[in-house]
């Protein structure tokens, strides 16, 4: 099923009622939560971390509406002291995305069971660099899933033609980005502070 028809179903099933659509939102957030802190998750994310921390540089890897997640989470990456790029276009503009990853990168993929050419293509490149890969998923069986390093099992709804919750991976990567952020305090209160002070520096001098 496409967007469209993913919302349609979503919508007809919700009967314009308010509560409903409360209640949907705030059960699938709910049950992704519930998932993320089981402890074969909470090992993966562990382990994940531990990748992080070591990067030379972080890419993120999304389309469409992760590619979105992708750009807000590289923000916060370079604001915790750990470059960050995005991997998050088509054709020749991500290939030129792609041109920037080098040794000692680390992969973080928002994918599900399509195996499109921009993450096999992604997936791939980041082989032959010897990156490792962090795979944000729910399809635990898919092409992606059995090539990465560290799987993160995100539910994110979607059954029988519903429309699938993004905030439920925002919720994943904002885990990863904090936990690094703490395990590198130092590092990450350093940057905090060199990005205040370029940020007063940019502001216009008071009138006296």
């Amino acid at each position: 099923m496409n967007s469209e028809e993913k919302m349609s179903a979503t919508v007809s099933e919700l009967s314009c009622d308010i509560n409903s659509g409360i209640d949907f939102v705030l059960g699938g957030h709910k049950r992704a939560c519930d998932a993320l802190s089981e402890p074969h998750n909470r090992q993966a994310v562990a382990r994940a971390v531990a990748m992080l921390i070591e990067a030379r540089q972080v890419a993120l890897f999304g389309i469409n509406a992760s590619g979105i997640l992708a750009d807000y989470s590289a923000r916060l990456f370079t604001r915790i002291g750990i470059p960050a790029v995005t991997l998050n276009r088509s054709g020749i503009a991500l290939a030129e995305q792609l041109i920037t990853l080098q040794r000692g990168d680390v992969l973080i993929m928002m994918a599900q069971k399509s195996a499109h050419r921009e993450g096999l293509t992604t997936l791939k490149e980041a082989k032959r660099l010897g990156m490792p890969v962090i795979l944000l998923t729910n399809a635990l069986d898919s092409a992606f899933a059995k090539e990465a390093d560290v799987i993160i099992n995100v539910p994110r709804g979607g059954e029988n033609g519903r429309m699938p919750l993004h905030g439920t991976v925002l919720v994943c990567l904002e885990m990863l980005i904090l936990s690094v952020a703490s395990a590198t305090s130092s590092r990450t209160v350093k940057t905090m502070k060199r990005i205040q002070d370029l940020n007063r520096s940019l502001k216009p001098a008071s009138k006296k």
